[in-house]
C-alpha cells in the first residue's frame, strides 16, 4: 500500500534550524533523476515546481508531493529537499516539489495560510495531470509550516486521491484537530526538545486521530 511504502522511506533529524534528511539511498541503481523545472498558475501567479520523475518504462507512478516549511527554499533546505525527491524518484514514484512563495519571497511564510492552501491545492491539480502520474494515489510529505498545510490540505480533499501523510513537525490548529478523523493514515514525527514547533502539537494530532480511530504512527526523535 503506498502509505506502508511512503512510512518506510520517511526518517528525520532535526538540530535547531538545519533539517537532515535521510532515506532510503539509490543503492547503487543506475537511475539517480534529475529534476524538471516548470511553472502552474495559481491565484493568476506562476510558482515554481520541479518534478522528479521514476524510471522511465515504469507505467503509471504513484505521486509525492514534498512542502516545504517557512524556511522556503533557500540553501541548505534546497539541496536536501532535492536529495529526498531523487532518492523517492529512484523507487519509482513521480515526486514534486513546487514553491508555494511566490518568487521564493520568505516574507510570504507570514501570509495567511489559506492562501497557501490555494496554492498548494493547484500545485497538487499540476502534479497530478502529468504524464504518467497516478492521480488516483498521492501522498504529502510537509516539513514543518508546510507540515500543518499538508494535513490542511489532506483534510480539504473530497476525491479521496491522497493516501496517506507524513507531517514533520508541523503546527496544528483547531480546526486540522477538529478535522482529523478527515485524514488519510499520517505518519507524524518530531523532535521532542523542538524550540520552534511545540511538540504538544504533534500531540494533539496524535489524541485526535487515535479519537477518529484514523490508522496513524507518532514517533518522537
Amino acid at each position: 500500500m503506498l502509505q506502508r511504502q511512503i512510512f518506510r522511506l520517511a526518517r528525520f533529524q532535526r538540530s535547531r534550524f538545519i533539517i537532515a534528511i535521510t532515506a532510503i539511498a539509490c543503492l547503487g541503481a543506475s537511475f539517480c533523476p534529475a529534476s524538471v523545472a516548470d511553472q502552474f498558475m495559481s491565484q493568476s501567479k506562476k510558482y515554481d515546481i520541479e518534478t522528479f520523475p521514476p524510471p522511465t518504462g515504469a507505467g503509471k507512478a504513484k505521486v509525492v508531493m514534498i512542502v516545504h516549511g517557512s524556511f522556503g527554499l533557500a540553501p541548505p533546505f534546497h539541496a536536501q529537499f532535492q536529495d529526498l525527491a531523487k532518492k523517492l524518484a529512484a523507487q519509482g514514484y513521480m515526486v514534486f516539489l513546487p514553491s508555494y512563495f511566490f518568487g521564493g519571497n520568505l516574507k510570504e511564510a507570514t501570509l495567511d495560510p489559506s492562501t497557501h492552501l490555494k496554492t498548494l491545492t493547484d500545485a497538487l491539480d499540476y502534479a497530478i495531470t502529468r504524464p504518467g502520474a497516478d492521480d488516483q494515489h498521492v501522498a504529502l510529505i510537509g516539513f514543518s509550516l508546510g507540515g500543518g498545510l499538508s494535513l490542511a490540505l489532506a483534510e480539504s480533499s473530497t476525491t479521496g486521491h491522497i493516501q496517506a501523510v507524513v507531517d514533520f513537525y508541523g503546527p496544528t490548529t483547531p480546526d486540522i484537530l477538529k478535522n482529523a478523523g478527515k485524514l488519510p493514515p499520517t505518519l507524524i514525527l518530531h523532535n521532542k526538545p523542538d524550540g520552534i514547533v511545540p511538540i504538544s502539537n504533534s500531540q494533539d494530532l496524535d489524541a485526535a486521530l487515535g479519537k477518529s480511530l484514523i490508522s496513524h504512527r507518532f514517533k518522537i526523535q
